[in-house]
């Protein structure tokens, strides 16, 4: 009884799960898969608006006591559908067995259904204190009611205010693993403990930049900005499968415990100051206040001025004296080009004091989109002949140009190269992540050498700051 044509199983026949534990079973795959069914459980999370559909669980007592195995799946479940359903509604369902997704990351449901609400019941949560000894035993949990009764700690806000996600970890934040340890057997335990500890938390919506995040007791703002290191608690969710890790859909608002502090920042050094800033595709449509939205910057003037307080109040923070400036669009550097009117407006608002200037590079910034820049304070630096670019391969289509200028100290003279480099993501390319693979089996001695060697010479860069990036790589 296979396929999606597979005719309707009745209760009783030998094959019938008795509960949903055995019908998701102990492995990655139901199976039940393809099979029409009948089954009943307890509604734990209804998402039938936000995500067209609910999670169902074995009742208290009901469940199949084997630890290795999931106790709840998702139906599938139109918004306009009836009956509607709550949470703590006792549910008969008859409906196909399908996995969705790709590869071995998927999800049990139920879909094509026919659902009957019988009355009121429970299910018991699952209370973790720690994660599982492995990634892989999550999957003992899908679709289930977690509560967490440990604080988690944040590792990473980017996807918040666009998603409504949050990345969390048990224990500490989460440390790159080859920022901790050469490429190697090391690294590699690092990379596994990183997975079983991370979670991402979200909102159980499916659409962007929500307007409000109804599980946080505040929006963040620069007082209370939820840094990575900040401890959550009251974690309550169900769990669901993603492709890259495991994520729970929040059911209960969350406590912030504690909210990390935010560094000093080091003090000023006695020469000059060399930074780098990633702008963050800083588009300026046609620098006179039109043509948005951009090809991937801001989508209108607002969030354009919006988008440029941010990273003029950043910059001035920064206090330095060259900054690399990553992803500013690359059209050129005339009088209405992104890194004219941003070096304008910086220097407007520092007033007598504003002399940044930038260094021009004509038509050689190379064919994408976006390209790196510098950006100096004429007061204490001064431009030694002209910028060098590296067009050459491998940075002809599989990197952005690299910038580099020779500058002098006004107060001593003292000449100095600064070069801004900013690599291009590797992801979601096979070709490249087989070249990367024989390249770190030839080269896997040297690389171990090159790990430990600091750069002296670049900035700028989203990769690691160890030279071993680009000797991995290239």
């Amino acid at each position: 009884m296979t396929g999606c044509d597979s005719p309707t199983a009745q209760p009783g026949i030998a094959n019938s799960p008795r509960n949903l534990g055995q019908l998701q079973g102990n492995g990655a795959r139901s199976e039940f898969e393809g099979q029409r069914l009948q089954i009943q459980g307890v509604v734990t999370g209804n998402f039938v608006k936000a995500l067209g559909g609910f999670y169902l669980q074995d009742a208290v007592g009901e469940e199949d006591g084997d630890p290795a195995t999931s106790d709840a799946l998702f139906v599938a479940w139109p918004r306009d559908a009836q009956p509607t359903v709550r949470r703590g509604d006792r549910v008969h369902v008859n409906a196909v067995v399908r996995e969705v997704g790709s590869g071995e990351q998927t999800q049990t449901q139920l879909q094509d259904a026919q659902i009957e609400v019988l009355g009121r019941a429970a299910a018991k949560a699952v209370v973790l204190s720690a994660p599982p000894a492995n990634a892989a035993d999550w999957e003992r949990f899908e679709n289930m009611w977690v509560r967490i009764d440990s604080p988690l700690s944040v590792t990473g806000n980017d996807g918040l205010l666009r998603y409504g996600e949050l990345s969390v970890a048990f224990g500490t934040r989460l440390t790159a693993p080859t920022e901790a340890h050469p490429p190697g057997p090391e690294a590699r335990a690092l990379q596994a403990d990183n997975a079983r500890r991370s979670l991402t938390l979200d909102d159980a919506r499916r659409s962007e930049y929500p307007e409000k995040l109804w599980f946080l007791p505040a929006v963040p703002s620069a007082e209370e900005p939820l840094r990575a290191g900040s401890l959550l608690s009251g974690v309550e969710g169900v769990l669901e499968s993603r492709p890259w890790g495991w994520a729970l859909q929040l059911t209960e608002a969350l406590h912030v415990q504690s909210q990390a502090p935010r560094p000093a920042p080091p003090a000023p050094p006695n020469g000059l100051r060399v930074a780098s800033f990633n702008v963050l595709n800083y588009f300026n449509g046609n620098g006179r206040g039109g043509d948005f939205p951009t090809e991937r910057g801001a989508r209108t003037a607002a969030e354009l001025q919006r988008q440029r307080g941010k990273i003029i109040t950043a910059i001035t923070a920064l206090q330095a004296d060259i900054v690399a400036l990553l992803e500013i669009e690359n059209d050129g550097d005339g009088k209405h080009s992104a890194i004219a009117e941003l070096v304008a407006a910086l220097n407007q608002s520092l007033g007598d004091a504003g002399d940044y200037d930038w260094v021009r590079v004509g038509k050689d910034s190379g064919s994408d989109a976006i390209r790196v820049a510098l950006i100096y304070r004429r007061q204490n630096v001064q431009m030694l002949g002209e910028p060098a670019v590296l067009k050459a391969a491998p940075f002809d289509d599989l990197h952005r140009v690299p910038l580099a200028q020779t500058f002098a100290s006004t107060k001593n003279l003292q000449a100095f190269t600064v070069i801004a480099n900013h690599w291009k993501s590797k992801g979601g390319c096979e070709e490249a992540e087989v070249a990367i693979a024989i390249r770190v089996t030839v080269r896997g001695a040297g690389m171990r050498r090159a790990w430990r060697q600091p750069v002296h010479w670049t900035v700028g860069s989203q990769a690691t700051r160890r030279q071993q990036a680009m000797r991995a790589i290239w």
